[in-house]
Formats: structure tokens, sequence, C-alpha cells
């Protein structure tokens, strides 16, 4: 299933639907008189870069260490409340970039009765209404018919009383021209009516009209920005009055919308948009630009374009797909529409073949060229000025899980503005690194925003002070060379990897008992413990996720080395080694469970969303169910712990529940975890809901549902995969085909009732590749190598699953 599809328009934001091209992203309503489509441009933010280093950090950080040393967690943490958090405390956050409404009118209904967008007898009554979202081709299309009175011009009046008027309004964003478009046609020539007006309720703007087909929308308020909307009108009249573009007696229209903002003039990106170059000028340079971009798209025909565009989103798109069947093809379901699905067919295949399609579609939707920044906490779509929690970069998961389905869905490209920011933080991290912590290398904390800022964020005790950041997002470089093997790549940032550790190597500081290295002082990402006196904390000298977080930036790193040639007994490599060995490995609490900080304690909130101890099952490697069982086993108590208490009340925590099931090879609770998540954390248009609307999961989620069916990691110089670790039985018939396999492999795979029926393992033709592949199916292991470039799968595996 590729389409969403709905009876009646959007009654709020979280019921209409999403649009981009990586850049400029749109909110559509699907309304039939009133129109809104809520708009973002990925780089409209609250303002330029701030040096927010704390200045009195270096001096006291060796103080924070003795306080947590001798047994003052509470103490240490007020004296990094003051000698720790930026300065100011906030970066900067993502913001709308206003509406665009459209008022739909008739001949018959001119004149108003009552504000705006009230229009006494406009489209009163409609009927065969659809909304819908064509995943496939990234289409946006209502459609409706509309009763009408037999108006008063020549040509219509031959019409007869009552007469049904159908239409078409179809929405989509270019990448290819790299415009939003929104065409509009209706049956009977001569019967399109309408009003436009761009809005962002910022008293810093200012709206007017360019030309007699065109309309701008200023703001000065934060990144300076310039919205356009041109109207291309074959046959009718197009005029502006005020700061209103107007359509009347048109057979079809298209409507053309450009945002360009000050961040994408080089010389005001370079330095953080503090340039000096006058705002009256950067808003000229931004008006400008958007002209020419429109006036070239209103050059071409409507069908070029879509045309254009729609070859391009599907080039994508196909390049992998799911087919989930179950016990059998409900065709019914296609007929019901996706609210209604998501309410009643929570357990059905084809929820589940939508909701894995739908997140391969919002990640090729706000992460691509023409794009330049990754996804926020809201991908590219915030109807806020002040959205929650700034829709920024939260990187003590959230960011890291918008990219982990991106390589293993044949889409890696779109990973690559997630290291384009990573490198803008590199910048501003090493200056952190060197001011705050006296140390070599570049960090970060639990958040980033547009620039890269790398100074602590908020002054919240149990996240704020988290210096992980930087070697999380590092780690995906190693991921995604294992995906593709691009040599090239690799070297390119491998700088990202390698200044990460030199910071750790002068950041960590040995453990209370001499034996380890551990990061001082930590946090366990957003939690709180309670020592047995009673006191309670979040500070402290090592945490298990700073420890797994560590040992696979380390490994992945030393391996990234050799693969490039360097000598293991280099200087670093030695370095890099020595740290590793005294890293901690994970720890059974005499519970069973997984330890979270390095001393008896209980947790204040047992239910917990982050269940951060687990990090080591995944995205990490050092918890498998093959290689560590017992580790594996206190896992499996780690996730029953947290969801007796409460645990996975997120959308996002519920995903990462549903990886660590698959991990564990859990089908039942891994699929009654995506129930879950449809059941309680989706909305009607299949965001995930935190709540409040919150991306990670439906990335999280995608994930998980992948790797339900295949698995692949680099074991020394073969690949192992996992082959349908977690298939539940509502998908016992399917058929996966082009997912990717680490080692700069593909696979095709389908089974039916049960029974494996196909498998084909393929490297693309003139490529490198791992030539050696071991599977693990049904509980057994079996090993093959690849013979120009393929493996028939199906031939060394019984069939019986």
């Amino acid at each position: 299933m590729n389409t969403l599809w709905y009876k009646n328009p959007a009654k709020d934001w979280n019921e209409a639907l999403p649009v981009g091209n990586g850049r400029i992203g749109g909110m559509v309503f699907g309304r039939t008189g009133h129109e809104i489509i809520q708009l973002n441009e990925e780089s409209i933010w609250s303002g330029p870069y701030r040096d927010r280093n704390n200045r009195s950090c270096r001096a006291n950080l060796p103080k924070i260490r003795e306080l947590l040393k001798s047994g003052h967690p509470q103490e240490a943490q007020e004296l990094g409340l003051e000698c720790m958090s930026g300065c100011p405390s906030q970066e900067t956050v993502y913001q709308t970039a206003g509406e665009l409404h459209i008022d739909y009118y008739t001949e018959e209904s001119r004149g108003l009765e009552g504000p705006l967008p009230d229009r006494k007898g406009a489209f009163d009554s409609c009927t065969a209404y659809r909304r819908e979202l064509d995943l496939e081709t990234g289409l946006a299309t209502t459609t409706f018919c509309a009763e009408t009175k037999a108006p008063s011009t020549a040509y219509l009046s031959r019409n007869t009383h009552g007469s049904s008027i159908s239409y078409t309004r179809e929405v989509f964003v270019s990448a290819p021209g790299d415009v939003m478009v929104i065409h509009v046609s209706a049956s009977t020539p001569k019967s399109i009516y309408l009003r436009a007006y761009l809005d962002r309720g910022d008293l810093s703007g200012k709206s007017f009209a360019l030309q007699d087909d065109t309309i701008v929308m200023q703001s000065s308020s934060g990144i300076p920005f310039c919205a356009m909307l041109m109207a291309s009108v074959p046959r009718g009249k197009v005029c502006t009055r005020g700061n209103f573009l107007i359509v009347e007696a048109a057979d079809e229209v298209t409507l053309y919308l450009d945002i360009e903002t000050a961040y994408r003039n080089g010389g005001y990106r370079r330095s953080g948009g503090n340039t000096g170059r006058s705002v009256k000028s950067l808003l000229g340079w931004c008006t400008d630009r958007a002209l020419k971009r429109l006036c070239f798209a209103v050059g071409g025909s409507y069908e070029n374009q879509k045309r254009a565009h729609i070859e391009d989103f599907s080039s994508y798109y196909k390049r992998i797909s799911l087919s989930l069947t179950g016990k059998g093809k409900d065709e019914a379901a296609k007929n019901i529409p996706t609210d209604e699905l998501l309410a009643s067919r929570a357990e059905s295949p084809e929820l589940s073949e939508l909701y894995w399609n739908f997140g391969r579609y919002l990640l090729l939707s706000c992460s691509r060229e023409p794009g330049t920044l990754p996804a926020t906490l809201q991908g590219l779509w915030n109807k806020d000025f002040l959205p929650p929690w700034g829709s920024k970069y939260t990187i003590n998961i959230n960011t890291e899980m918008n990219y982990w389905p991106a390589s293993m869905c044949s889409m890696g490209e779109l990973e690559m503005p997630l290291f384009k920011l990573l490198k803008r933080t590199y910048k501003h991290g090493k200056k952190t690194a060197r001011v705050m912590y006296g140390a070599d290398g570049y960090v970060a904390h639990h958040n980033l925003d547009i620039w890269g800022d790398s100074a602590p964020q908020d002054m919240w005790i149990p996240g704020t002070y988290w210096v992980l950041g930087a070697a999380w997002l590092a780690t995906h470089v190693r991921e995604h060379y294992e995906y593709t093997l691009d040599k090239k790549f690799l070297k390119k940032h491998f700088k990202l990897m390698r200044r990460a550790c030199d910071f750790f190597a002068d950041y960590l500081v040995p453990s209370a008992d001499g034996k380890h290295l551990v990061v001082s002082p930590s946090v366990s990402p957003e939690n709180t413990y309670r020592l047995p006196s009673g006191e309670t904390g979040c500070f402290s000298a090592g945490t298990d996720m700073d420890n797994r977080i560590l040992e696979h930036l380390f490994r992945a790193t030393i391996q990234s080395a050799v693969d490039l040639g360097k000598s293991e007994a280099s200087t670093d490599l030695v370095r890099w080694q020595d740290i590793l060995s005294k890293i901690e490995g994970p720890v059974i609490t005499k519970e069973g469970t997984i330890r979270e900080w390095p001393f008896d304690c209980e947790e204040t909130e047992p239910g917990h969303r982050h269940l951060s101890q687990l990090y080591g099952l995944f995205p990490g490697h050092s918890i498998n169910l093959h290689r560590t069982p017992d580790l594996a086993k206190a896992a499996e108590a780690t996730i029953e712990k947290r969801l007796a208490n409460g645990g996975g009340h997120t959308g996002w925590s519920q995903a990462w529940i549903m990886n660590f099931r698959a991990s564990l090879h859990d089908k039942d609770n891994a699929f009654k975890s995506l129930v879950s998540l449809f059941k309680k954390s989706t909305l009607p248009n299949l965001f995930d809901n935190h709540p409040p609307f919150q991306i990670d999961g439906n990335f999280g989620a995608l994930t998980a549902m992948t790797r339900m069916i295949v698995q692949s990691e680099i074991v020394d110089d073969g690949v192992v995969i996992d082959l349908f670790p977690s298939l539940p039985d509502s998908w016992r018939t399917g058929e996966l085909k082009g997912v990717a396999i680490k080692g700069n492999l593909r696979m095709n795979l389908s089974w039916e009732d049960g029974r494996l029926k196909s498998a084909l393992l393929f490297a693309d033709p003139g490529t490198d590749y791992i030539e050696k592949a071991g599977l693990y199916f049904q509980g057994k292991y079996y090993e093959a190598p690849l013979t120009d470039g393929k493996l028939e799968i199906k031939n060394i595996l019984p069939t019986t699953m």
C-alpha cells in the first residue's frame, strides 16, 4: 500500500498531509473553501550563531570531579549548573515560515458575510470528497464535486440550476525545480476563483504585491527570509490587490511558491549570520533569488514539471519495496480510509506495510538535495515559532534515530546532511573542548542547532551536561561506510571520528577503583538515581551508555584507520587500543538487568522513556544474542522491568524497544510494540506522537520493521546476516526487495505461509563488496561465498521457517 487517503479535510495540523523536497516543506489541509498549507524552509531559524561557551568551566572542572569522587553529587550538580551551562543557555530554534491561505469561491458566492474564512454559499454542498498522499509520487491530491447555482456570466448561464463541478487540487514540492507547486483544475471552464495570501503573524515582517501575478512576504525576525507566490493562468484573470493574489474565471491555475533565506548567502552562512550586512540588503537578495527561481518555473509547463518531479521522487522510492499479505491479501483494506485503518486494524499487515512506506517517504521528503540540513526533531515540518524542544537536533538519541534506516533502506545519500552538520559542529566543538574542558579534539552535548552550536543547551541537570553527542554522531560515519565500502567517503569523514577520540583521550579520568577510564561528570540521559542514603542525583563518574558509545566509537575509529591503511603499530592506534582496553564492559546487576550507573542505586523513575544502558544492544554491537547470550538475557530483563513500570510511553521510546526486541529475536513482543505504537503513539496522518509530534518514532519504527525481517553485521572479513530474526505471524507471507546489507550488498527475499520462497544476495556490478557471507536462520549458522557477486541463499537454507 502506497497511499494515505481520507474522506474529510484535515481538522487540524495533526491530520494534514506532509510534502517536501528536503528544503521546502508543506502541510496540506485539503479544505474545500478555505485551504491552508502550512509552510517550512529548513533554514528558517531564530537567529545567528553565538559563542555560548562557559569560561568558568575549565577552572572548576576538577572541583566538580572531586565532589563526585567524595560522594556529593548534588553539590557537584550545583557547581556544574553554574560553570557548565551555556551563556546564555539556549541555542537557536527552528521556526515556521507561516501559512499559505487560499480562499476559494465561485461566481455566484461573491461577497463576504462575517470574517474570513467563512464565505456563505461557497462549497457548502460537496460530494465525492477525497484527499490523499501518494507516497510513490510525492503528490498530495484533493478532489471533490461542488453543487453550484447558475452564474450570471453568459457562458455559464447555459448550465442548469444545481450543476456539479469536479475540482482537483494537486500539491507537490519539486526537487528538480526546487519550488512548491499547487495545481487547481475543474471540469467546467472558467469556474476557478481564488484569493491567496501569505501570513506568518510576524510583527517584524511585511507583505506586498511585487507584480500583477506575484505576492511577497518578508521577515527579518531571526534568519531573514522571503516567501513568494506566483500564479500561472493560461485562461482567466489574474491580478493583485493589496497583498492578495486573485484569480477569477480560470480554467486552471498553477501557483508556484518559493522561500529563500539569507542562510543560502555564502557570506552570511560562513559567518554564522554575523556578516554585518544589513537586513534590508539580505531581504533584497532573498527576494531577487526567489523571483528568478519562480520566473524560471513559470516558463515551463505544469505537466512537464509534474513528470520531472515524479520521475525524480520515484527513482529513490522504488529502490526498495515491501509487500506484506499475512494469511492472504485483504483487498478491502485499500478501500478503508487511513484514519479508520489505523483505528480498526492495528494488527493488519496492510497497516504495517503502509506505515513502513510512509517512513521512507518522510525521510526522502525531509533529508535530501536541494536541502542541505538534516531532519530535525519534527523532520522538515514545524508549525510554531517556539516549537517543543526548539525542534532542534536532539543528539542524545533522537537525531541518531532519524538516520538509522537511511542506509539499510537503500537511501544512504539521505544521511549526507547529517555529516554536513557534524562538520559544522566540528568547527565550534573544537573551541568548546578547549575553552570549557581544556581538551584536544571536539565535543558536543545533547543538542545542536543549524550552526552546529556545541555548547550545552538548557539548564537541565539530567540532560544538559552530557558530553557524548558528537561521539555518538561520529559512529554514523563507520556505520554508513560498512553499508557502502566507499573508501573515498571514509577518508573524507575519518577526521570526525579521530578527533572525537582525541577529546576523550584528554577528558577521561580514572574510575574510583582505578581500574577503568570514565567520563566525569556525566549523566545517563535524562534519568535520575537514588542512593541508599536517599539522596538523589544525575551526575556521576561514568555510566553504561558512556562506556558503550565510547566502545563503539573507538572500535569504529580503529577499524576505519586500518581500512585506510594505517599501521596497527601507529601511535594513534596504540593509544586508542589502550583506552579501549580500559573501558568497562556491561555489568549485570543482582536483579539480572544491565547496570545503568557505576554504583548500587535505584531509579527515581523505573519506567523512564530512555533505556540508555541498552545502547550496546542497539545501535551498538556489545550485546548480541549469539555472541553474548548472558548479556542478551539481562537486556531482556531490563526491558521487562522498564515496561512493567510504564516504560515505552512515548513514540520514539516504543520504537527503540522494537529494535531491542528485533535484536533479541523476540518476534511476538516486537510486533506487540508496533501495535502499541499504532494504538497509542500515532496521529491520524501517521506522524509519530511523543506527544506532541516527533518524527524520530517514525524512523525508529521503520528501522525496527526492516530489522525484524533481516539484519546484517560485518564480523572479521565477512558479513553475518540474520534472516527473519523476528518475523511476526501477521507477516507470514511477504516480499522485501532491494534491502541493503552491510558489505555493499543488497538482498531480495520472498516468503509464503511461513516458508522461504526465494532469496538472493547480490552486489551492484562493478563495485567492491564483501565476498564471504554467513547466515543465521532458525537458530543455525550457514556460510557460503558469493560467486560473481551473487548468492542464491535458498540453495543453502532449509525452506521451513
